[in-house]
């Protein structure tokens, strides 16, 4: 028998489809309900179901409800652990993020959610090292010391050039004393550049519209910025017609 592949050399999108052709997988959204992605845990939820801000950096784990997997999937057939999947519309580019689905062990309002990595947003922006609050850390205050190209994203305000709140965040200009203070606003990421011992906000939040990704690389987790703030790039709640299981 032929191997099967799709158009870009996909073996596993070649079999899915040839399935789906043949009618021997099955691929729908139950009920109009939503999914929630948070971590590697799927909820299902009912369409009128509104909980708290999912679109955050730090996004609550769960929403209340008591809507179960098993109730909803035994309504079309069987899940296969590992082989079934759900697909995520991403509501910028109408691509999907796919990945695997299993039953969560201990917890029925759970799948358990295994990416597709190459289905992933790709980025638009060089990573960053870390996620900051820079009134309470910064270079050598809970933070390594200032190297060149060292970029954190921050989630607060420094304050002004003159208020002394990001002390920390200050230059050395090349021994220059006391050095060019670093003013960056909630959302902006900075970097250090080690030539002139400064640091710079290159990303300006406040002049950028556009969507961009970014990687966290000491958490390999993936933001995107939209609609004026920054969230887990692919995680989040997705309404009925942006998600679909496929048994």
């Amino acid at each position: 028998m032929p191997a099967l592949f799709d158009a870009e050399g996909d073996y596993n999108e070649a079999i899915l489809n040839n399935d789906l052709l043949l009618g021997t997988r099955l691929k729908m959204t139950p009920y109009n309900y939503q999914t929630l992605l948070i971590g590697n845990q799927l909820q299902v939820l009912e369409s009128s179901a509104i909980g708290e801000e999912v679109d955050s950096i730090t996004p609550p784990s769960s929403q209340p409800s008591n809507l179960l997997w098993h109730t909803v999937v035994d309504l079309y057939g069987e899940l296969r652990n590992g082989i079934s999947q759900v697909r995520l519309v991403n509501q910028y580019d109408e691509s999907e993020i796919t990945g695997t689905v299993a039953y969560h062990p201990s917890d029925d309002r759970f799948l358990l959610f295994t990416v597709d990595t190459d289905t992933i947003p790709a980025n638009t922006l060089s990573p960053i090292n870390a996620i900051v609050d820079p009134l309470r850390k910064g270079p050598g205050a809970g933070l390594p010391d200032a190297s060149d190209g060292q970029r954190y994203l921050f989630i607060e305000d420094t304050g002004s050039a003159d208020d002394g709140n990001a002390e920390a965040w200050r230059g050395t200009d090349n021994g220059t004393s006391p050095g060019t203070p670093l003013v960056a606003k909630t959302n902006d990421i900075v970097q250090y550049d080690g030539t002139v011992g400064r640091w710079n906000v290159v990303f300006d939040s406040s002049n950028i519209s556009n969507v961009q990704y970014i990687t966290n690389i000491t958490t390999d987790i993936q933001y995107r910025w939209a609609n004026g703030q920054w969230s887990k790039s692919y995680e989040g709640l997705y309404p009925g017609g942006e998600w679909s299981l496929v048994l």
